[in-house]
């Protein structure tokens, strides 16, 4: 067993940043806990994470090898867009859960000895409600996660062990709070713990929507990349999941069947939940969809939602009242997703982001004279550059309504460098050419081929079926990274081997050299440290 010291620590309670300041809703609470229990934790961690990574459904990024948070982002704008393109009615139900990492019940992974009495005395203490205490009990009998991913014995003795008697205690409070729920936030294993269980909900919920035929079923012809495109084989889409942010998706031939098929989802994600002993949250800006009707019938649907049902949907869930809001747009992963895939909003939120974050520096940078142009741009590149980079690569090809909008306001930001070193008819009047030779910025189309380049070399190396069967079927987002490989050559033309990419043993060639380059430029390394040596 492990030191208690390193069981628990203290609880911080944070403000989220927005909302009422008095509201504890609006506060999360941080356990502080110890930097050596940490680094031992951590060994154990690494030994699990085989066993998450095995028990992981195909579209959960958070428990894959190498997780990238932008693919999981890029899957749901690709999917929407996809299927706006080809004229279906889709949707995406976003699911919050309530105090994720807090309240999951710890048993649903690691070992647990319950006899009947016991275990319903457990639940009742876990606040269950009596509706799914029966459901509960009967998966906390049963396997826990880590033996259905048949774990070696010595190994589940020890992560249970690392999880039992944990506490911690509040600033201003001698009291010591002993804990048996929750994954140990702030920890190493909370991560682990999160996605062994939510695996087994994941898994529950795609099992259900199989049998009842409203999984949504992906053609692909088996070639990652350029050649990604609709094939003979079919893949399961599943739930799109980072960390405890779900994303359930799905189309529809015509609009009458969409809502149908919406609740049906719901009502399934939502009762699991509850089977698991979790509770949704089902406030504003949480759980909520976005639908996205079109062809014949669409506008009947749309007023039958929006007028007469006031854009809410009321779902079936045993011992629950629950409606579910259909809106527009919802900020998922940093982004904004719109029900029509439209980027206008997306590009208006990033550019407020980064003038927001800008003005922090406005005071101490921008108003004085004596901080050079080039350490501006410094600072520039290292902070606000960031905010716009984030997501970049994973936008579609930009209406010339939206491509003016994004490259005016980025070139805005460029001349908000210019503060007290130039007048102010100066710096808004400069001309694009010299503003960017003067900063030595990329221009703002530059920053999509570049982003758009990177983020298709990431996806290439985590091998993903359904995110390019997804890519497959919105073909625009192929294209424009095609044209940002031609922009490329264009650039290093003469000075590389590589040939045009405007043809598909071209583009081959070019995914080939993403694909691989990494591993040979870090073998040439290698082998010339050992030459020096």
């Amino acid at each position: 067993d492990e030191a208690l010291q390193h069981k628990g620590g203290r609880l911080i309670v944070a403000y989220k940043g927005k909302g009422d300041h008095a509201s504890c809703s609006q506060r999360r609470g941080l356990l502080v806990s110890s930097s050596l229990g940490k680094c031992i934790h951590n060994v154990w961690r690494a030994r699990t994470q085989p066993y998450v990574f095995k028990g992981a459904t195909s579209m959960q990024f958070t428990a894959q090898p190498h997780a990238l948070v932008t693919q999981a982002a890029h899957c749901v704008r690709m999917f929407l867009h996809g299927q706006t393109s080809c004229g279906r009615s889709c949707y995406a139900m976003f699911l919050d859960i309530q105090a994720a990492y807090y309240r999951l019940l710890r048993q649903h992974s690691i070992h647990s000895d319950f006899s009947d009495s016991s275990l319903l005395q457990f639940l009742d203490r876990m606040g269950v409600t009596d509706l799914t205490i029966q459901d509960l009990a009967d998966i906390l009998q049963g396997r826990n996660a880590l033996q259905d991913l048949d774990c070696p014995p010595h190994l589940q003795r020890v992560v249970s062990s690392l999880h039992a008697s944990t506490w911690w205690k509040l600033d201003f409070d001698d009291s010591v709070v002993k804990t048996e729920r929750g994954t140990r936030p702030g920890d190493g294993f909370a991560d682990v713990i999160w996605q062994l269980c939510f695996s087994r909900y994941l898994h529950r919920v795609d099992d259900v929507l199989a049998s009842l035929g409203v999984q949504c079923q992906l053609p692909w012809n088996h070639c990652p990349g350029f050649g990604s495109s609709p094939g003979d084989a079919t893949l399961p889409l599943g739930t799109v999941v980072w960390a405890d942010d779900a994303a359930f998706l799905g189309s529809t031939e015509t609009a009458d069947q969409a809502i149908p098929q919406l609740r049906i989802v719901a009502e399934v994600a939502l009762t699991e939940l509850l089977k698991m002993g979790m509770q949704p949250n089902m406030g504003c800006g949480k759980t909520e969809a976005i639908l996205h009707l079109t062809g014949p019938g669409s506008r009947r649907v749309r007023q039958y939602v929006h007028h007469h049902c006031h854009s809410t949907i009321q779902l079936s869930v045993p011992g629950e009242d629950l409606a579910l809001r259909i809106i527009p747009t919802y900020v998922h992963l940093g982004g904004v997703i719109t029900h029509d895939a439209s980027m206008r909003a997306e590009i208006k939120r990033k550019l407020a982001l980064a003038n927001s974050t800008l003005d922090n520096y406005k005071s101490k940078v921008l108003n004085n004279a004596k901080v050079p142009l080039a350490m501006r741009v410094q600072v520039f590149k290292a902070t606000v550059a960031a905010v716009l980079n984030y997501n970049l690569g994973t936008w579609p090809t930009l209406t010339n309504a939206e491509r003016k909008l994004w490259i005016s306001g980025v070139l805005r930001l460029y001349r908000r460098l210019l503060l007290r070193h130039y007048t102010s008819d100066e710096q808004f009047h400069m001309e694009d050419g010299r503003l960017l030779r003067l900063l030595q910025l990329p221009h703002p189309q530059v920053l999509l081929h570049v982003a758009r380049l990177r983020q298709f070399a990431m996806c290439l190396k985590r091998q993903n079926c359904q995110f390019w069967a997804i890519a497959g079927l919105d073909v625009d987002w192929l294209q424009a990274v095609s044209a940002a490989a031609q922009w490329t050559f264009s650039q290093i033309q003469g000075l590389t081997c590589l040939p045009p990419p405007t043809t598909p043993d071209g583009l081959v060639q070019w995914q080939d050299y993403m694909t691989t380059a990494e591993k040979k430029s870090s073998m040439a390394l290698s082998n010339e440290r050992n030459y020096m040596q």
